[in-house]
């Protein structure tokens, strides 16, 4: 099992960064073209102690990554500590709405 990333660490998107992941999605990719099966990549997101430039860039990459590969995804917690909306004020968490829908 692979540890939890460490908090307090920026992503940056550095090439090396982006590659670990690129080759990652793109195991998944070539596993569901060989057996004919979706991809459904749940429950990811970003914390929101992390840092928000961070957050942003990384959530951002993730879903143009498995939307470039015509993988379905859903985010982790929409309200809560992984928030992209914030409930008790009705109000979305602007940066991270575009990071998710791409607006």
């Amino acid at each position: 099992m692979r540890p939890s990333p460490p908090l307090g660490v920026a992503w940056n998107g550095t090439d090396e960064e982006r590659a670990e992941i690129v080759g990652h999605f793109d195991q998944v990719a070539e596993w569901a073209e060989a057996h004919e099966r979706p991809v459904l990549l749940g429950e990811f997101g970003a914390i929101t102690n992390a840092e928000s430039a961070s957050r942003v860039r990384w959530t951002r990459f993730i879903r143009d990554e498995a939307e470039s590969r015509g993988f379905s995804w859903a985010y982790w917690q929409f309200t809560s500590n992984f928030g992209a909306y914030d409930a008790e004020n009705d109000a979305w968490d602007d940066i991270m709405r575009e990071a998710l829908v791409g607006e």
